[in-house]
């Protein structure tokens, strides 16, 4: 191990909003061991982090949420293509925070609404192109 790695400040002295229910379950996957001829698998259920469907964006807004709200920020802003799973992550944690939202989307708006577009939308989030 690189010996600056014990230098840096573990993440329980960096601020953040608990947001996730933690810790996620770690779950055999025996039919896919089994379909596969393969040893016993097993997956981290990140999907169950419990908001928005956001698995394990979630983690990292956490310690975003508390700096955004240390600062007195009003509005998240974030951008993306239409179907980002961080822009919807975003979008569900600025709407449980009572924060505005902002998407900020590549491209040009998609001729369906229809996933993560719909689901950010959903989030009252504002939409940009």
């Amino acid at each position: 191990m690189d010996s600056r790695c014990t230098q840096m400040p573990g993440l329980s002295s960096i601020p953040r909003v608990p947001l996730a229910y933690l810790p996620t379950p770690l779950m055999q996957a025996s039919r896919l061991s089994a379909a596969i001829g393969g040893p016993k698998l097993w997956i981290k259920r990140d999907d169950m982090t419990g908001i928005g469907f956001g698995g394990n964006k979630i983690r990292g807004l956490e310690f975003l949420l508390a700096d955004a709200l240390a600062q007195g920020a009003d509005t998240l802003i974030t951008g993306a293509a239409p179907q980002s799973n961080s822009v919807r992550a975003t979008a569900a944690v600025a709407a449980r925070a009572g924060l505005a939202m902002v998407a900020v989307y590549s491209g040009f708006p998609p001729e369906r609404v229809e996933g993560n577009y719909l689901l950010t939308g959903l989030t009252g989030a504002e939409v940009r192109f």
